[in-house]
């Protein structure tokens, strides 16, 4: 059963910072993919920062995901960070 949580701001600059929280597996991973294409494709962010400090299981779907959000962010030259930790 997934639990993820998605919470996604804009900063005062045109950054967006993604907070997600929970068990992040398969059935999430959809959720997680959507929000990671709508930051980077759809809003065209200056920087997308993905915060991860709440998550407390990621399915190798999901470490995936983002690595190829990663990918794609490069492509489209939108920086794209990872934070662990506060």
């Amino acid at each position: 059963m997934s639990s993820l949580s998605v919470n996604m701001t804009e900063s005062d600059h045109p950054s967006v910072i993604m907070r997600l929280a929970g068990d992040i597996d398969d059935a999430a991973t959809t959720q997680l993919r959507r929000a990671l294409v709508d930051a980077i494709v759809h809003r065209r962010a200056a920087q997308v920062v993905v915060d991860l400090c709440l998550v407390t299981h990621l399915d190798p779907t999901a470490i995936g995901t983002l690595y190829a959000a990663y990918g794609a962010a490069l492509d489209v030259d939108v920086p794209l960070t990872f934070r662990t930790s506060a």
